[in-house]
């Protein structure tokens, strides 16, 4: 019904994530979670709208979750992309993960 996705660290005082889901074989949303749960960004396209999130976050633990509706079908067989980058507005260093 849900899955986890990548644990993220943020060491400097903000960063800015940006994550992409696209691919999709069946209707996901995307949030982005602190360390206690609390949403922070959330894409909630209906079908299969590529999903965004875009957002700033200060130092910490935070958590990519792509989730699916219960009652909704979803392919295990069938996998999205998913594409994140995290950069540090004051220098513009980023790291990405395809």
């Amino acid at each position: 019904r849900s899955a986890h996705g990548p644990e993220l660290h943020s060491s400097p005082a903000s960063a800015e994530v940006i994550a992409d889901l696209s691919d999709l074989p069946a209707d996901y949303d995307l949030y982005l979670a602190d360390a206690s749960g609390t949403i922070l960004a959330a894409s909630l396209e209906e079908g299969t709208t590529p999903e965004h999130v875009d957002t700033n976050v200060g130092g910490g633990t935070f958590y990519l979750y792509v989730h699916s509706d219960a009652g909704r079908p979803v392919d295990p067989q069938n996998p999205y992309h998913l594409a994140l980058s995290l950069a540090t507005p004051s220098t513009g260093a980023s790291a990405s993960i395809p």
